[in-house]
C-alpha cells in the first residue's frame, strides 16, 4: 500500500534522529559529517588474492616487460604526458617534426597530466617539450597561437617512475613492475603482487600508495580509494612523489572530500575544466545545510531505511521519441535499444507524474560505439539526473548543461563524470571500463547529498541542490548502440 505523502512529510523532521538511532542499533557508529572525515594515517594492507602457483606463473610472463621497461627508464621518457595519435599534414606540429607516437611532456612551465588539458590551440607563444621515441631524446619548439593540429591521448608510465627512484631493489622490483602494470586491468593480481613485495622488504610509499587508488576503483572500492588517494596526495602536497592529480580528484569526488577537491583545483589549475570557484560552489551547498542533515549517512545507506515507491508505471516521457516512450513500461527480461549513427544523437528524458525530491534509479546498460567515422562528435552516451523545475517546453539539450544533479558519460577511450551546474565535467581515462560489456549504473539522491555508481562501484558522493524536487533520468545517445535493462525507479519516502 502507497503510504500518504502528506503525513510522511510531517514527521519529516524526526528522520535525522530515527536514521541515528537506525545506524545505532544495526551496529554501525553514528554517521559524521563525511566533508570532515579524517585522512588515513596508517598504510592499508594489501591482500593475497591470487593463488601462489598462478601468481609465480605471473610473474614469470612479465619478465619481459621488466627488463623493456629498465631499458625505458634509461632513457629520458616521461612518466606522464599525452601520446600524439595523428599529426594533421601542413599544420604546425607537422612542420615542427612532431610525429605519431611522439609524447609531449609540457608547455612552458607545467606539466601535461591528460589530454583534456592539452593547449591544442595556444593563446600565445609557447615553449612545447616532446620526447620522441623513435630517436629516444627530448625535443621542443614554439608552438605559436592558433591551432597545432593534432590528435592525443594519455600517457602515463608511473613504472618508469619506481625505477628511477630509491625504492627500486632488483629483491621486489618484479613483484612491484607488475603491481603497478596491472593495477588497472587485473586489480586482484596488482593487489597480490604489493603484498609479495612487501613481504619481500619493500616500504610502502607513494607508488604503493598511487596504485591502491587504482587497484581499488577497478575493484569498485572507492572508500579504499580514498584510504590509498589521502596517503599519496599527502606525498604530492609536500612534494615528496609526483601522483597524477586527476586519480587524487575522482577519489575525493567518490567520498564526499571537497577540501581535498578544492586544493588539486589550486595547486594544479589547468589540469581540468575545473577551478576553485566551482568547488566551492559544491562547499557552498553542502555547508547551507543544518549540521543535523550534514551528518547523515550517505543516500544508499538512508535508502535501505526509507520505504520504497515504484513509480515505473507512472513515468511521464518528456522527450516525444519512441525509446522514452517505451523505457519506463520494460518488464522484468525486456530491454530496449536505442540505435544512432555517427554524427546524430537522440535524447531521452522520463519523470514522474509527482515530485519526487529522493530518488534512486538504477538500471543495466550495454553500449557500442557505431562504426565509421565520428564526423566530428564524440561517440558517446551520457547518463544524468536532472532537475526538472524549468519549464519542459525549453529543450533537453539546454536542459541537460544547466540542471544537471550527478552524471555519468562513457566514450570511446574516456569517462566523465558530472556534477551539479554550473560545474564542468571532470573527463578521464579508465581502461578497466570494457566496452563491449553489460554494466549497472545507480544514482540514488536523499535531499542535499546524491551518490554514483558504476557496476557497484562509487565514482560521486557529493552535495546537490536539495530544493530539486522534480528530478528526471535523462541520457542521450551519439553515433552509437544503446541497450538498457532492468530498470528500477524508486521514489525513497521517510518512514513515519
Amino acid at each position: 500500500m502507497r503510504i500518504d505523502r502528506q503525513a510522511a512529510r510531517q514527521v519529516a523532521t524526526l528522520f535525522v534522529a530515527l536514521a541515528c538511532f537506525i545506524t545505532s542499533i544495526s551496529g554501525r557508529a553514528v554517521a559524521e559529517d563525511p566533508f570532515l572525515k579524517a585522512a588515513t594515517t596508517e598504510f592499508p594492507e594489501f591482500r593475497k588474492i591470487v593463488a601462489p602457483a598462478d601468481y609465480s606463473a605471473r610473474l614469470s610472463e612479465a619478465a619481459d616487460s621488466l627488463k623493456s621497461a629498465r631499458k625505458d627508464a634509461a632513457a629520458p621518457w616521461p612518466t606522464a604526458g599525452v601520446t600524439v595519435t595523428t599529426v594533421f599534414p601542413e599544420s604546425q606540429a607537422a612542420i615542427a617534426g612532431v610525429q605519431e607516437g611522439d609524447i609531449v611532456i609540457r608547455f612552458d612551465d607545467w606539466t601535461v597530466w591528460n589530454a583534456e588539458n592539452f593547449p591544442r590551440s595556444p593563446e600565445q607563444p609557447q615553449k612545447c617539450e616532446y620526447f620522441s621515441p623513435t630517436s629516444r631524446r627530448r625535443k621542443s619548439f614554439t608552438a605559436q597561437p592558433g591551432p597545432l593540429g593534432v590528435k592525443c591521448s594519455n600517457f602515463w608510465r608511473p613504472e618508469l617512475g619506481y625505477l628511477r627512484g630509491k625504492s627500486s631493489n632488483a629483491k621486489w622490483d618484479a613483484d612491484v613492475h607488475l603491481a603497478i602494470t596491472s593495477a588497472a586491468h587485473a586489480p586482484d593480481l596488482a593487489e597480490t603482487a604489493w603484498s609479495y613485495a612487501i613481504e619481500k622488504g619493500y616500504r610502502p610509499d607513494s607508488f604503493a600508495a598511487t596504485s591502491g587508488i587504482v587497484i581499488c576503483f577497478a575493484q569498485g572500492r572507492s572508500d579504499a580509494a580514498w584510504e590509498f588517494a589521502s596517503l599519496a596526495g599527502r606525498a604530492e602536497a609536500t612534494g615528496d612523489a609526483e601522483v597524477h592529480p586527476l586519480l587524487l580528484f575522482r577519489a575525493a569526488a567518490a567520498n564526499y572530500q571537497l577540501r581535498e577537491m578544492l586544493r588539486l583545483t589550486e595547486r594544479y589549475p589547468l589540469v581540468s575544466p575545473m577551478n576553485s570557484t566551482y568547488v566551492q560552489l559544491l562547499m557552498d551547498l553542502h555547508l547551507r545545510r543544518p549540521a543535523a542533515e550534514r551528518e547523515l549517512p550517505p543516500p544508499h545507506v538512508l535508502a535501505e531505511s526509507m520505504h520504497r515507491d515504484d513509480l515505473r508505471s507512472r513515468l511521464i516521457p518528456q522527450r516525444q521519441t519512441t525509446a522514452t516512450h517505451r523505457i519506463g513500461g520494460l518488464k522484468s527480461g525486456e530491454s530496449l535499444t536505442v540505435k544512432t549513427e555517427p554524427g546524430f544523437f537522440q535524447e531521452n528524458a522520463i519523470s514522474s507524474t509527482e515530485p519526487t525530491p529522493n530518488v534512486d534509479i538504477s538500471f543495466r546498460f550495454t553500449w557500442q560505439p557505431a562504426p565509421g567515422d565520428d564526423k566530428g562528435y564524440r561517440k558517446q552516451t551520457v547518463f544524468q539526473l536532472v532537475d526538472g523545475r524549468v519549464d519542459t517546453r525549453v529543450e533537453l539539450d539546454h536542459l541537460n548543461k544547466k540542471t544537471a544533479l550527478v552524471g555519468f558519460s562513457l566514450a570511446e577511450e574516456l569517462c566523465e563524470l558530472q556534477f551539479t551546474s554550473p560545474m564542468p565535467n571532470l573527463t578521464y581515462a579508465d581502461p578497466a571500463i570494457a566496452r563491449d560489456q553489460e554494466h549497472s549504473l545507480r544514482i540514488v539522491r536523499v535531499g542535499g547529498q546524491a551518490e554514483l555508481f558504476l557496476d557497484g562501484g562509487r565514482l560521486l558522493y557529493v552535495p546537490v541542490d536539495p530544493t530539486a524536487g522534480e528530478p528526471w533520468l535523462f541520457f542521450r545517445t551519439i553515433g552509437s548502440t544503446l541497450v538498457i535493462r532492468d530498470l528500477k525507479f524508486d521514489e525513497l519516502i521517510e518512514r513515519p
